[in-house]
C-alpha cells in the first residue's frame, strides 16, 4: 500500500513536470533561439566570457554568477551546446519551481487542484486594467510576480521558496535536523549567489521576527536560522557587495523615491494595489486567522521590505536603466502569493457568496492577466 502510494505520488509529480514543461518550453525557446527580448543572450555572453577567463566580465555579474555557471557545468558535462545549456538552466529552473510548488500545495488538496494552483501561481499577474501589453521588460509599472526575460531571478525562485518555508518553520519553533540545516544553508548560499534580491527582503524581517519571539520567550529555532540563512547569505552579501558597491566601483546604491519605477508608468498608487489584489483580498477576508499566521506575517513583511526597495532605491551608473531593486518587489510577491495560497488551501472558501467569489474572481482574473502578458511575452 505504501509502495503504491509512492508510485502514486511520483506518477503525479511526472505529470505536473510534463505539463509545465510543455507550457514554459515555448517562452524559453522563443528567448533563446527566435531572439526574443529577453536578458539571456547578455547571460550567455558573459558565461562564453567566464569560461574564456576574460577580464571584461562586469562586477555584477561575478558577484551572482550562479546560472553562468550552471550553464557552464551544463554544457561541460554533456558536451552541449551555448543555447542548449541555456534552455535547459532556464527551463529547468521553472521546473523545479513548479516541482517544489506542488509538492507543497498537495499535502492539503487534490494531485488536480495542487497542479492547477501550482500553474496558476507560475501565471499570476496583477489586475493589469489600465494598459495595453505595450512593455516587454517592466510593463506598465505594476510589480510583476512572474517574469519571464531574466534567467537569474527565474534561478534564485526555487531556492527562494525553500529559504522561505525553512525560515517560518523555524520562527514558529520548529526544530529541524542538522543535515536539514546543512541543506538549507547550501541553498542559501546558492540562492545568493544566482540572486541576492529575496535574501535582503528576508534577513531583516527574520532578524526582527527572531528578536521579538526571544524578547517573548515563544519557541524558535534559532540556530537553524542562525547556520542555515544568516551565516551563509551574510558571507555572500559581503563579498558581493564589497565587488559590486564598494569605493570606485562602476555602481552606487542611492535613495530615489520612486525614480526608477516611475520610468515605466505614472499611477503607481493604483497599480500597486492592483498587483496585490489577490495576497490582499485573502488576507483581509480571513483576517482574524491570517494576522496570527507566521507564513502570512512574513510573507507580507517580506514584500513590504521588497516595495521599499522597488519604489525608494535605485543604482546609479551603468546599470541604472536595468531597475535591478524592482526585482526585490516581484520575488517578494511571488512568495507572499505562495504563502496566501498555503493558507488558503488549509481552510475552505468563506461561507459568504461574496467572499468566495471575491476570492476566485481576483484570482481567476489576475491569472487571466498574467497568461495574457506570457503568450504576449513569447511573441516579442
Amino acid at each position: 500500500m505504501l509502495m503504491s502510494n509512492r508510485r502514486g505520488r511520483v506518477l503525479e509529480a511526472l505529470v505536473l513536470l510534463a505539463s509545465a514543461a510543455i507550457l514554459f518550453a515555448p517562452m524559453y525557446y522563443s528567448q533563446v533561439y527566435l531572439g526574443g527580448i529577453s536578458d539571456i543572450p547578455a547571460h550567455l555572453g558573459w558565461a562564453k566570457e567566464l569560461l574564456a577567463g576574460s577580464p571584461s566580465v562586469p562586477s555584477n555579474v561575478i558577484a551572482h554568477g550562479a546560472w553562468e555557471w550552471s550553464v557552464i557545468f551544463v554544457k561541460s558535462v554533456f558536451n552541449a551546446g551555448w543555447s542548449g545549456s541555456a534552455l535547459v538552466v532556464t527551463l529547468g529552473s521553472d521546473l523545479l519551481t513548479a516541482l517544489i510548488l506542488f509538492l507543497l500545495l498537495r499535502r492539503r488538496s487534490s494531485p488536480i487542484l495542487a497542479g492547477a494552483l501550482t500553474l496558476g501561481v507560475m501565471l499570476i499577474g496583477p489586475l493589469a486594467l489600465f494598459f495595453p501589453f505595450d512593455q516587454v521588460w517592466y510593463p506598465g509599472g505594476y510589480i510583476w510576480a512572474n517574469i519571464y526575460h531574466n534567467p537569474t531571478s527565474l534561478l534564485l525562485r526555487p531556492f527562494a521558496i525553500i529559504q522561505f518555508v525553512f525560515s517560518y518553520n523555524a520562527i514558529a519553533g520548529k526544530k529541524s535536523k542538522w543535515y536539514v540545516i546543512l541543506l538549507v544553508a547550501i541553498v542559501s548560499g546558492f540562492a545568493a549567489f544566482a540572486k541576492p534580491v529575496y535574501i535582503i527582503c528576508l534577513l531583516p524581517i527574520s532578524g526582527i521576527f527572531a528578536l521579538f519571539r526571544l524578547i517573548r520567550k515563544q519557541p524558535i529555532d534559532l540556530l537553524g536560522l542562525i547556520f542555515g540563512i544568516v551565516i551563509p547569505s551574510t558571507t555572500l552579501l559581503i563579498w558581493q557587495f564589497s565587488i559590486t558597491y564598494a569605493a570606485g566601483a562602476p555602481s552606487q546604491i542611492a535613495i530615489l523615491p520612486f525614480d526608477v519605477m516611475s520610468q515605466f508608468s505614472g499611477n503607481l498608487a493604483p497599480k500597486f494595489i492592483l498587483s496585490i489584489a489577490f495576497p490582499l483580498a485573502i488576507t483581509i477576508l480571513y483576517w482574524q486567522e491570517a494576522v496570527k499566521d507566521v507564513r502570512i506575517q512574513l510573507g507580507w513583511l517580506t514584500f513590504f521590505v521588497g516595495a521599499l526597495y522597488t519604489y525608494f532605491l535605485a543604482e546609479l551608473g551603468p546599470t541604472y536603466n536595468a531597475g535591478n531593486f524592482i526585482f526585490c518587489g516581484e520575488i517578494a510577491l511571488f512568495m507572499l502569493i505562495v504563502a496566501c495560497v498555503a493558507f488558503l488551501m488549509e481552510r475552505q472558501l468563506p461561507d459568504r457568496k461574496i467572499g468566495r467569489w471575491l476570492i476566485l474572481g481576483i484570482g481567476l482574473l489576475q491569472v487571466f492577466f498574467g497568461i495574457s502578458f506570457f503568450f504576449f511575452k513569447i511573441y516579442h
